[in-house]
């Protein structure tokens, strides 16, 4: 076994020296025997102890898998878990300066510059030689000082593209800055052999041109991603190196000193003993340490006392300085498994990687992972995960359809051309790939769950951040299961037995979801339908408005108004939204249909006839808040969309329209709530936003409507203006008539507080417009209108005659 570990040189010595039996050794004497330790060496030192490198070896091979399905699975897996997207820790800037910037340092242009620069100064630096001439000195240090310049032109771009953040997103930054300021604080120092050695720093830019070429550039990304592979086989070193030392320790401790067992190497603390066993793997004498601590009396003292030292005063103790039958066998254990299978599995991991990466270079693209996926295919998918993510690591699950038609195949639909195929396979697979995805997220669900339960979970809830998707997925969970359905004939053949029962579930849980579909899709053409039937009447009522002169020319005043408002916050350097005032209250104003005019209903156009010839806008409105606020109202939809509910009646309390205001405009006068302040700072005056509801026709057993509402729109405003048949000779209106407008719709630019967010959101929902002209006022009371209303259908089934509306709203018998 020593020979095995190549110490067999003084053995070769003395086996030479061999006569025969019963004869004294004679140097020299059978050389020939040296041919049984090369055979030897041959044989057992470099082929059979390299059987622990071959083993290892084959084992890391082994993980790669036997079939080509293994291979393409475990290199999938591994580009998946080194390709995992990933992000700033700090926001680029977003200035158009620093845009620019970046197209600028991104041009392949300036990174050609950049790199011809590296080259030359390490170039001149490499011919820097023993006593130089004075014109090369000056040649040198113009050439060190212009392209240290360039260094901090480049780093002073870098900063101002990406920001103070940027060095610490981008490591090659960092590596850049680190440079600058090594060679900076080279020229700071007074000591030329410091300032000397500083400039060489840039030297260390030549590591930037391997970036440049994508086969070096593969193995030093590789390389660096696998230092915490490494870092774990060495934890793993280091912790059977320490107990092997504190076995040492323990044994070995109070060994006298030997023939190499001394200062250099021992095992009398811990520290000591790590490094020893270092010295031993690296080559140091072991067997000469095994031998000193195999040491056995009279060489050495079996126990410091008195039974044991003559003349010992000292108090007894219950060691001594020998050694331990033990150690051979310790120090055998040792070096085979710290340096046969420890070092080697260290080797084993190195050879894993490089032929990752030399398999990664040699790997032919193409379009249907025919040879499996490359690193760039991989790292597209990770970019297009990254456009859905919003910076989260996890996209929604009712984004799977948009992702994988960005994603290109096989896992995704769309194909080189950029044209997307979807067809009924692609939605077979979309159904099991959410189905499993379900599944996934219900066990995650689950299992953090049961990890709240702690008390300690419960105690850091507080420091955990709110998830941004409630049903979201992981890149690496997203791109299995995309592998598993898209593509199965890269699965393993054990890895699809072991997922059987995995299947049954996901085919349960795609059933599920195919009857969710089924539903959604009910309701999704209900809300179709409803959004059809909506949108239509908009359409009839914008028709309406375009044609009607009158609302055509109050919306153009309103426009007229808002912009002045707008000019005048502009010119006092206010957002026009900081004017507006929320509304302070919030009431209804309850509609009741009509079936014919109340009897007693005096018009609106007769009150102002008996008081003046010539009335105006104001005149009407002024009749209009007087009698609404004593009596109730009678209102009729004039607009094409709501002009089959007809008659209403309505009660408009003067408390109603507190914060309303009258706006004089030349042929209208409008009132409408003071929405906007003029400054500011100004103190707004609260107002009421008006709901209108209008009550169904929906009748009970005894004939009665039921107390059943449906919301109609907001009170925009009331618009009142004087028609006319015409001029008369003294171009005066003949036959004037007042009319008063209520406009119903929705205040789309009302901005809520959080409080009434909820509110806003239904108001978004809403797209009601309608507008209703003041018919008259009557002096009654809603049961005696519902008791008329009930008598007049009695009359009408008794005496057979059918009532017709006239122009009016008044109902006219016909036989």
């Amino acid at each position: 076994y020593r020979v095995n570990t190549i110490k067999y040189v003084s053995i070769i010595y003395d086996a030479k020296d061999i006569t025969e039996k019963d004869i004294s050794p004679k140097e020299d004497y059978g050389e020939i025997y040296t041919l049984f330790f090369i055979v030897y060496l041959v044989v057992g030192g470099l082929f059979v102890m390299n059987l622990f490198v071959g083993f290892i070896v084959d084992g890391f091979n082994a993980n790669k898998g036997a079939s080509i399905a293994e291979i393409h699975y475990n290199r999938f897996v591994k580009l998946v878990t080194k390709s995992k997207p990933k992000y700033e820790y700090f926001a680029t800037p977003k200035n158009p300066v620093s845009k620019a910037l970046r197209n600028l340092v991104m041009h392949k242009y300036f990174q050609a510059f950049s790199a011809t620069c590296v080259v030359i100064n390490v170039l001149f630096m490499l011919a820097d030689h023993a006593e130089p001439s004075d014109f090369f000195l000056s040649l040198l240090n113009s050439q060190n000082d212009i392209f240290f310049g360039v260094l901090i032109f480049e780093i002073f771009l870098y900063f101002c593209a990406y920001g103070a953040g940027g060095f610490i997103n981008d490591l090659w930054k960092m590596f850049d800055l680190f440079v600058c300021i090594g060679t900076v604080s080279g020229y700071a120092q007074a000591n030329d052999r410091l300032a000397q050695f500083a400039k060489s720093f840039r030297l260390m830019r030549v590591v930037r041109l391997m970036k440049m070429f994508t086969p070096i550039r593969i193995i030093l990304e590789t390389m660096l991603s696998s230092l915490p592979q490494l870092a774990n086989i060495l934890l793993l070193i280091l912790l059977v190196y320490s107990m092997f030392a504190v076995i040492a320790v323990s044994s070995f401790g109070t060994i006298k000193y030997g023939r190499r067992l001394g200062p250099t190497a021992s095992f009398e603390s811990f520290p000591k003993a790590m490094y020893t066993c270092y010295q031993m793997i690296t080559g140091d004498e072991w067997m000469d340490i095994t031998q000193d601590c195999l040491v056995q009396p009279p060489a050495c003292t079996l126990e410091f006392s008195k039974a044991y030292v003559y003349g010992w005063t000292a108090p007894d103790h219950t060691y001594g300085d020998c050694g331990s039958s033990l150690a051979v066998i310790y120090f055998t254990t040792f070096k085979l498994v710290c340096e046969s299978v420890m070092l080697n599995l260290f080797i084993g991991m190195i050879l894993d990687n490089f032929s990752f990466i030399t398999d990664e270079v040699a790997h032919v693209e193409d379009s249907e992972w025919t040879q499996g996926a490359s690193s760039a295919q991989v790292q597209d998918l990770a970019r297009r995960f990254m456009e859905f993510d919003c910076g989260t690591s996890f996209v929604p699950l009712n984004s799977l359809h948009a992702l994988m038609c960005t994603m290109q195949q096989p896992l995704g639909y769309r194909h080189e051309d950029n044209l997307v195929i979807y067809g009924e396979g692609e939605r077979t697979a979309e159904i099991l790939v959410r189905a499993e995805l379900n599944i996934i997220l219900r066990q995650d669900r689950e299992e953090e769950a049961k990890k709240n339960k702690s008390w300690w979970q419960k105690k850091t809830a507080w420091l955990k951040h709110n998830k941004k998707f409630n049903c979201a997925m992981g890149f690496e969970d997203l791109m299995l299961t995309l592998l598993y359905w898209r593509l199965p004939s890269s699965v393993p053949h054990y890895l699809k037995a072991l997922r059987q029962d995995r299947v049954e579930e996901v085919v349960l849980m795609a059933q599920a979801l195919a009857i969710t579909d089924f539903f959604r899709m009910l309701v999704a053409r209900r809300r179709q339908a409803e959004t059809r039937v909506s949108m239509s009447q908009r359409i009839l009522f914008r028709g309406w408005s375009v044609k009607d002169p009158h609302n055509t020319r109050r919306l153009r005043e309103i426009l007229a108004i808002k912009h002045k408002e707008r000019q005048k916050a502009k010119q006092r350097r206010q957002a026009w939204l900081h004017l507006q005032v929320p509304p302070g209250a919030f009431a209804f104003i309850d509609f009741h249909p009509l079936d014919s005019l109340p009897t007693g209903t005096l018009t609106h156009n007769s009150f102002l006839v008996e008081k003046m010839r010539a009335p105006k806008p104001v005149h009407g409105l002024e009749l209009f808040r007087d009698k609404s606020a004593v009596m109730y109202t009678v209102l009729r939809f004039i607009d094409s969309r709501n002009e089959k509910k007809g008659l209403v009646l309505a009660a408009f309390e003067k408390d109603l329209f507190e914060g309303w205001h009258v706006i004089n405009l030349s042929n209208d006068t409008l009132f409408a709530p003071k929405r906007r302040k003029a400054r500011i700072e100004h103190k707004s005056e609260p107002w009421v936003k008006l709901d209108c509801r209008m009550r169904t026709r929906e009748v009970d057993r005894r004939g009665r409507r039921l107390n059943r509402w449906k919301p109609v729109g907001v009170l925009l405003d009331v618009q009142s203006f004087v028609v006319s048949d015409g001029m008369d000779e003294k171009q005066r209106p003949t036959n004037p008539r007042s009319v008063v407008r209520i406009n119903i719709g929705t205040m789309r630019d009302l901005h809520y507080d959080e409080e009434n967010s909820d509110k806003a959101a239904k108001e978004k929902n809403l797209w009601q417009d309608g507008v209703l002209e003041v018919v008259g006022y009557v002096n009654t009371t809603l049961e005696d209108v519902e008791e008329e209303r009930m008598i007049q259908e009695e009359a009408e089934k008794d005496r057979g005659y059918i009532l017709q509306q006239d122009e009016l709203g008044y109902m006219r018998e016909a036989s």
